[in-house]
């Protein structure tokens, strides 16, 4: 009896100290700065931040081209970013468009659309901070290195 009661101590000990250490805070950084954005303190907006992965990685495999890269640093690299904001009073819609947020890497301004700033966090993740209106549902739609539609 008091061999299992040691053997449970034992495991409740190393269960509690398991999901103490998977415990912690993480908090992602805002990717622009408040002076950066006019739409920063306006309340009838909230702040998504959204991260893109756009580093691909490969699967090695002994039958395939693992060692040859899938796509070469240009590929990988955002140049523009369009993102498509449509939103509904419904979650089940009908979605009707709202906004439009765009990115150029050459700091270039788009006529009808919000400008949005990436910042790189990592090697591979780049973080866009948008400030959709609240109060609906709302669905976004992406568009990378696509300039003209």
């Amino acid at each position: 009896m008091i061999k299992n009661r040691k053997q449970f101590s034992a495991w409740v000990i190393g269960l509690l100290a398991l999901s103490l250490a998977g415990c912690s805070e993480a908090e992602v950084p805002s990717a622009t700065t408040p002076g950066d954005d006019p739409l920063v303190n306006d309340p009838t907006r909230r702040e998504i931040i959204l991260g893109f992965q756009n580093k691909l990685n490969i699967k090695m495999a002994g039958t395939t081209r693992a060692d040859a890269p899938i796509a070469t640093i240009e590929e990988n690299e955002i140049t523009s970013l369009d993102i498509y904001v449509f939103s509904s009073d419904k979650e089940e819609g009908p979605y009707t468009y709202q906004e439009r947020f765009c990115y150029r890497s050459d700091g270039s301004t788009i006529p009808n659309a919000t400008k949005i700033i990436l910042t790189v966090e990592g090697d591979n993740v780049a973080l866009a901070t948008l400030r959709p209106k609240k109060g609906l549902f709302t669905k976004f739609y992406c568009i990378a290195n696509q300039p003209k539609l």
